[in-house]
């Protein structure tokens, strides 16, 4: 299934409004993974202060 616009309808979001929301995804993505592996760090080094800081 496809779908086609024709000249008369505007897209859902235009390109620049879609490429900054990748981007800010792209980077809360690199964020999270970056907590997940200073938690597990801290879990595996027994400071769950840290851990509970994160979280």
């Amino acid at each position: 299934m496809s779908v086609s616009t024709s000249a008369s309808e505007k897209p859902l979001l235009e390109d620049s409004t879609y490429d900054i929301i990748h981007q800010l995804e792209k980077k809360a993505d690199f964020l999270y993974s970056i907590v997940e592996k200073y938690v597990h760090d801290a879990e595996k080094d027994g400071k769950p202060e840290l851990v509970t800081w994160f979280w």
